[in-house]
């Protein structure tokens, strides 16, 4: 699924019930995961701009997309991850881990 969002385009792949890829901004030229065909998962979509929830039986990830949050929680709701209300996400072309 994809979503345009104030830090740049939104990409979730959704690739087993428990995995989910997400990508901020332009697709890396490098990966860390190699390159694989998932075989197709059944999920569902609720909610309208600006939240959003994809969910699979096993993982829930909710979007909101002004200003950009994602939350991930497991089957019964409980969090996995979640951006706090304070802060956002963001991108830093170029900038590697020090």
């Amino acid at each position: 699924m994809r979503f345009t969002t104030e830090a740049g385009p939104l990409e979730i792949s959704i690739c087993t019930p428990r995995i989910v890829r997400v990508t901020l901004g332009a697709p890396a030229a490098l990966s860390f995961v190699e390159p694989r065909t998932w075989a197709p998962v059944a999920f569902e979509t609720a909610g309208g701009e600006p939240v959003r929830r994809l969910a699979t039986r096993d993982l829930s990830v909710d979007i909101e997309a002004r200003p950009l949050r994602l939350a991930f929680a497991d089957a019964a709701g409980a969090w996995l991850l979640r951006e706090p209300d304070d802060g956002r996400v963001a991108t830093h072309p170029g900038a590697r881990p020090g």
